[in-house]
Formats: structure tokens, C-alpha cells, sequence
């Protein structure tokens, strides 16, 4: 054969052959580029959801620890200042809110079991603000208050 021949009857195939890898390699990126929006779509959904659960959990810390609902509560036992009382009811109702905010993220059965025994230790507490009232009225000591809450 001629090579004019040959290169006139490969040079089709060579020329159908790179087409046909060209036209694949546009479909697999086509591809890729779905395959990252859905990536960049699945990060952006759990950013925002570790950002809400980050901030409510901060938020359950501030309300309930150091400076909120519980302290209060032991300095109002302890110094047995009625101005406490304020700011156990707000502390209160913050810690109540972020509880039932965290709740509403998505949770594993660990979280809402930890969710349950928060919400049950407040209420216990919450109760326990009109006995430690009573005990402070009455002039008990703070060990007896402490017996009694």
C-alpha cells in the first residue's frame, strides 16, 4: 500500500478515535462538575448546620453554667438575695429556649437523651425555686436549704 493510502484510511479512524475521547472526556467533566455542586451543596447544609448547633449549644452553656441559671441559683442559696430571683427566671427561660433550639437540629439518640436529662434537671430545679423561697423564709440554714433542694 501507499502511504497516502494508509495514512487516508487511518487517519479517518484516528480522527473518529479522537473525537470519541474528546466527547468523553466533556462528559465525565460534565459529570465531575454535578458531582462538586452536589459536594459544595452537602458542605454548605452541614456548615450550616454545625454553625446553628455550635451557636445553641454556646448559648445552653451561657444560659444554664458559670454567671446563668444554676450559679445563680447557689449564690441565691447561699447569699440568699432575692435579686437573684430575676435573673434565675430569665436565665430560666434562655436555658429552656436553647434546649428546645438544639432540639430542633438534627440529633442523634445520644443528643436527645443528653437534651432529656438538661430539660429534666432544669425542671427539677425550677421546682426547687419556690422551696429554697420557703427555706430562706424560714430562716433554715443554707445545709438545711441544700437538704431540702
Amino acid at each position: 500500500m501507499d502511504g497516502r493510502l494508509i495514512r487516508k484510511r487511518y487517519g479517518r479512524r484516528i480522527a473518529a478515535l479522537a473525537a470519541t475521547l474528546s466527547i468523553g472526556i466533556l462528559l465525565m467533566g460534565g459529570v465531575l462538575l454535578y458531582l462538586s455542586s452536589g459536594v459544595r451543596e452537602a458542605w454548605v447544609d452541614y456548615s450550616t448546620t454545625s454553625e446553628t448547633r455550635n451557636t445553641s449549644l454556646f448559648e445552653l452553656h451561657r444560659s444554664i453554667g458559670y454567671g446563668g441559671f444554676i450559679h445563680n441559683f447557689k449564690n441565691y442559696v447561699l447569699r440568699q438575695d432575692t435579686k437573684l430571683l430575676d435573673d434565675m427566671g430569665e436565665d430560666l427561660e434562655r436555658s429552656f429556649s436553647a434546649v428546645e433550639h438544639y432540639a430542633s437540629l438534627p440529633l442523634s439518640p445520644d443528643e436527645k437523651a443528653a437534651l432529656n436529662i438538661i430539660k429534666s434537671t432544669l425542671l427539677r430545679y425550677q421546682g426547687n425555686i419556690d422551696v429554697a423561697k420557703v427555706a430562706i423564709t424560714d430562716g433554715k440554714s443554707i445545709s438545711a436549704i441544700d437538704q431540702l433542694v
